[in-house]
């Protein structure tokens, strides 16, 4: 008889998914200072910076969007029902915890890419005043 097996999976996706945005976000919005470089990238408009941000989050929210479809997809891969009826029972629980995890880890990308998306855009209000040679 062989036993299901879908938590040790369904966490080692979560867990990756989660790396992975977390990659992203620290890969993120990083912004050069003017003393640096002693040009001012956004040749002083912080609306370029903000729009910026904005795009660059907007990419970020459609990957965490495909990722929570993929994982949920994953989640659900087993038929519980073609299960002998003992382990069905135990397939539906661990489904449901699968999907439980997956809405937990997708909430807490969606919130720390909403707070990387303010930071950015914070980032673009506090930029030196260096110009453009």
């Amino acid at each position: 008889m062989h036993r299901v097996r879908l938590m040790p999976h369904a966490l080692w996706v979560s867990l990756a998914a989660l790396f992975a945005t977390s990659m992203l976000l620290v890969g993120g919005c990083v912004q050069v200072g003017d003393r640096l470089t002693g040009v001012n990238l956004s040749r002083g408009r912080p609306t370029t910076c903000i729009k910026q941000c904005n795009d660059q989050y907007k990419e970020l929210y459609a990957d965490e969007q495909k990722a929570h479809r993929e994982a949920k997809v994953l989640c659900d891969a087993v038929n519980c029902s073609a299960l002998p009826k003992a382990q069905q029972r135990a397939c539906l629980a661990a489904r449901q915890a699968c999907q439980a995890a997956e809405a937990a880890r997708h909430q807490a990308a969606q919130d720390a890419l909403n707070q990387g998306k303010i930071d950015c855009q914070n980032n673009c209000h506090h930029q030196g005043s260096g110009t453009a040679g």
